[in-house]
């Protein structure tokens, strides 16, 4: 299994054992995606911390920077973990029990023990 960790360019996935059986970009997924992180991630803490750290250095540019890395490798993170879980759990599985633990999580916040 050929574990593509820092893909230099789309041509070097091929073949990676995370991109799946299609190759080709599929848009349904791409823009499924990017409307469910937009949505997801309008006005949390990461925007906050955005928006505070704009304004306590002055420095939107750099703020800006720092937030799209760290942004960048989270996400590639996550999508390589999914990816793996992917082949070895139903992706129902991973469904379930990410929103049973969102919901678990949100309880124990609920009632202050986390």
């Amino acid at each position: 299994m050929r574990f593509c960790a820092t893909p230099r360019a789309y041509k070097e996935l091929r073949g990676c054992a995370l991109m799946g059986k299609e190759d080709d970009m599929d848009w349904r997924v791409f823009l499924a995606t990017f409307t469910a992180v937009f949505f997801a991630e309008l006005a949390d803490k990461t925007q906050l911390v955005g928006i505070g750290m704009a304004a306590k250095t002055g420095k939107p540019i750099s703020v800006w920077l720092g937030s799209v890395s760290a942004y960048i490798i989270v996400t590639v993170i996550s999508v390589f973990v999914g990816a793996l879980m992917a082949k070895f759990i139903k992706p129902e599985v991973i469904r379930y029990v990410g929103a049973s633990s969102f919901v678990i999580i949100g309880l124990l916040m609920l009632f202050k023990v986390l």
